[in-house]
């Protein structure tokens, strides 16, 4: 049983250290923080490992660094579009007569809901290429990328064909878009307040049978 000081693990977040939820492309600052080192090896007092976990899934990115910190920079990729993802911070005491005592500390994402949607309503886009039916609501880790895509065509039954226009970015509780992108493949960085996306199509003709291949008996 040791009854001596245990150490602190302190998360910094460098863009922001008012922050305690991390973004995509974030730099974290880990520390050690003890009153003193006096009592503890001379040559190897602190080590770290840090592991992002990802669902049931880790992967150790650090392992046995020594020191008392460093810093960790992490990536912008969306992991397959999975927000269940964070890291954990494990920090190793070894004191001046051998025993080694580990803590560890966690940080998770910060998270926002961006959804899609067409213009006619009830089209398709693709979502970090998996294909969903609009309106679509999915959750991201904030400054993560997220692919959208939209097929340049719109076939709408019964109503007719439409060609891609333009995707129309609208914050939350805006009346008019934000920006407006001219390609229907897009990679973006998703916001750290709620947004739409809406893929908007211009109408081109109502006989949309005549774009339908011919059966001939």
């Amino acid at each position: 049983m040791y009854g001596g000081e245990l150490p602190e693990i302190r998360l910094t977040i460098a863009a922001d250290e008012t922050r305690t939820q991390f973004w995509g492309g974030d730099t974290i600052r880990y520390e050690a923080h003890r009153s003193t080192t006096a009592d503890l090896d001379p040559d190897l007092p602190f080590s770290w490992n840090v592991h992002f976990h990802h669902n049931q899934h880790y992967y150790p990115i650090v392992a046995g660094r020594p020191g008392m910190g460093g810093e960790l920079t992490l990536p912008t990729g969306n992991h397959d579009g999975n927000t269940n993802v964070w890291y954990r911070f494990y920090l190793t005491m070894q004191t001046a007569d051998g025993l080694r005592l580990t803590r560890d500390e966690a940080l998770f994402p910060q998270l926002v809901t961006v959804t899609v949607q067409t213009a006619p309503a009830g089209g398709w886009v693709k979502v970090n290429q998996v294909r969903q039916v609009t309106p679509h609501l999915f959750t991201a880790v904030v400054n993560e990328r997220q692919s959208l895509e939209v097929h340049p065509v719109l076939v709408k039954p019964l109503s007719g064909v439409y060609d891609f226009a333009a995707w129309e970015i609208w914050p939350q509780e805006a009346i008019t878009p934000k920006a407006v992108i001219n390609t229907p493949d897009q990679l973006i960085l998703a916001p750290k307040h709620p947004i739409t996306y809406q893929a908007k199509f211009s109408f081109r003709a109502a006989d949309y049978p005549t774009f339908l291949p011919v059966v001939r008996r």
